[in-house]
């Protein structure tokens, strides 16, 4: 099956974090930027819940001590 026939019509060319240079297909390429995406969302509410945990412990704790 041609690229083309895949749904693929463009390729690109991506330079990795190790400097490897590779072509591939753009749709490949959307998919991969956007889990990068997603993994950054749930790193971020990961961080926000940790972070409003913590406020929470540490006003339960002043109040207690209060």
């Amino acid at each position: 099956m041609a690229a083309t026939e895949a749904g693929v019509s463009e390729f690109v060319t991506v330079k990795t974090e190790d400097e490897a240079i590779l072509r591939t297909p753009r749709r490949v390429l959307n998919f991969t930027e956007m889990r990068s995406a997603e993994n950054r969302s749930v790193q971020n509410l990961n961080l926000n819940l940790n972070l409003n945990l913590n406020l929470n412990l540490n006003l339960n704790l002043n109040l207690n001590l209060a």
